[in-house]
């Protein structure tokens, strides 16, 4: 366990004043007194929203971007003050040991995110107070964030590497050409983060921005020809370099169909601006979320977030002049090209997921890090092993431990093949990060681990389907980026245009 701060002679704390931070939360708990005025402007902020989603006019009302600034900046003050009561509460009163100001060793160990699975080095290396199975970058964050908190942490991953879709491998023993498993770019913001969950006092990874010279990052190509050689050559790819940018240019594009494209923007930002408010909802226990969920989120949320982005869109674009059925199918390809971000097909990914990708993305940029993606999982699990934690690979789990009383899960069982059957306890929790097919697999092991319920329903029980699976092919090719004409840009041919829809397009697989 981390050391907490220690008491000098004089009754005082090395690294922070008690007395000092009570006063921090003091002044942050005077804050909380707008929890009541942000319930009221958040109905003044969202309910006037599907009044002008059908409007033409894209000015918007002052009340409602009034409340919308007023929303959310009194729901950030409510979370943050929450937030850091419940932690100065917490590491005061012993039960978190937090530690802050952590910088990476100067020399990294060759087998950091190597480290096979050893069951006597595992065993003295214990007891352990979380097990993280799977080693992907949501399992090493959680794993780095407790290890921030003081927790002695265990992560075990099957694979021979640690990392997940952010690892990187060679293929061969005598070539240089080192590929990343699936991670193509981030949004800048990660470099934040990523130090935030380590608690660096600096960013262990730097992140990049892609673009070329003329701040480009993504361009989105139509496969498909336009009826005309005159209408191809005025369409082209459709650069993306900001937000800002990528409004002006469908304007441009598309003269005939701004109305259209004006209520696309309003009801896609309407939907991510309550989104941080969705998410804040799921920190708290589900009793209590789900009466909030209804009396709190907007109706608009309900009416259009979870809804497919085809159902959506031909919603947005029904009014349409008939002429325009051509523009209409190239703009809404265009709207879509980003979908492979979402991990689903356009015609089966929710209308969020396409907000946040059309418009998210451009408003935050691309971003690449330093050094390969392979960077972040090193400095997160340099992290857990810094705060006496163990990252494991070659380490396949058999079966998640519950308690036959409670079912609470108590440990994991490694399989026993490869790794001998033994078993590895946990003082306060397992978090599966494995997906929901080997999670319910781990837990519902044994006939429910002999407590007589079933912890995880089976995948065919799901209401949502699964997802699709994607092939990813690697090329590797001799010469600089200037001889081969490369830019620091994502290409994205997409099947549309000439009488078909993305939807369709890619329902038929029709990319060439």
């Amino acid at each position: 366990m981390c050391k907490r701060p220690e008491v000098a002679e004089n009754g005082t704390v090395e690294q922070a004043s008690v007395f000092a931070t009570m006063a921090r939360i003091i002044v942050l708990g005077l804050l909380s007194v707008a929890l009541l005025l942000g319930m009221i402007s958040s109905f003044i902020a969202f309910l006037p929203i599907p009044s002008f989603i059908g409007s033409e006019n894209d000015d918007t009302s002052p009340l409602s971007a009034i409340g919308n600034t007023l929303f959310l900046v009194v729901l950030l003050c409510v979370v943050a003050t929450t937030a850091a009561v419940l932690f100065a509460v917490a590491a005061y009163s012993g039960f978190l040991k937090p530690t802050w100001g952590w910088s990476p060793p100067a020399k990294r160990s060759r087998s950091t995110c190597r480290t096979r699975f050893n069951a006597k080095t595992a065993t003295n290396n214990g007891p352990y107070d979380v097990i993280v199975v799977g080693s992907g970058i949501g399992g090493l964050t959680s794993a780095a964030v407790l290890s921030v908190l003081g927790y002695k942490v265990c992560v075990l991953e099957a694979h021979e590497i640690a990392g997940g879709a952010t690892h990187e491998y060679h293929v061969g023993e005598n070539t240089k050409y080192k590929f990343p498993s699936g991670l193509h770019y981030v949004i800048p913001h990660c470099e934040q983060v990523l130090q935030a969950s380590c608690g660096a006092i600096s960013p262990p990874v730097r992140f990049k921005k892609l673009g070329n010279e003329e701040g480009i990052y993504e361009r989105i190509k139509l496969s498909r020809k336009c009826p005309t050689e005159e209408k191809e050559e005025e369409m082209g790819d459709l650069p993306i370099v900001n937000e800002s940018q990528l409004r002006q240019e469908l304007r441009r594009r598309f003269p005939g169909l701004i109305p259209q494209i004006v209520k696309y923007e309003k009801l896609a930002t309407a939907v991510l601006t309550v989104f941080p408010l969705w998410s804040s909802l799921h920190a708290l226990p589900w009793s209590v979320r789900s009466v909030l969920l209804r009396l709190v989120m907007p109706q608009i949320w309900w009416d259009y977030a979870s809804r497919t982005a085809e159902d959506v869109l031909d919603e947005l674009f029904a009014d349409a002049p008939e002429s325009q059925r051509e523009n209409v199918l190239r703009l809404q390809a265009y709207l879509c090209g980003l979908w492979v971000d979402t991990g689903c097909a356009p015609h089966r990914v929710s209308f969020f997921m396409i907000a946040a990708v059309s418009l998210g993305f451009p408003h935050e940029g691309g971003a690449y890090p330093a050094g390969g993606p392979q960077e972040m999982p090193m400095a997160l699990v340099q992290r857990v092993e810094s705060a006496g934690g163990s990252v494991f690979v070659r380490a396949p789990v058999s079966q998640i431990m519950r308690d036959k009383v409670t079912g609470k899960a108590t440990g994991v069982k490694m399989s026993e093949k490869y790794c001998g059957g033994v078993v590895i306890e946990a003082k306060h929790c397992v978090i599966s990060a494995c997906g929901w097919r080997n999670t319910s697999r781990l837990v519902n092991h044994g006939e429910n681990n002999g407590t007589g319920s079933k912890a995880f329903p089976s995948l065919d029980e799901l209401e949502v389907p699964q997802g699709e699976a994607f092939v990813m092919a690697n090329v590797g090719i001799r010469g600089t980026p200037s001889d081969l004409k490369l830019e620091c840009s994502n290409l994205w041919p997409q099947p549309a245009g000439d009488g078909m829809s993305i939807f369709d397009g890619v329902r038929a697989g029709a990319f060439v």
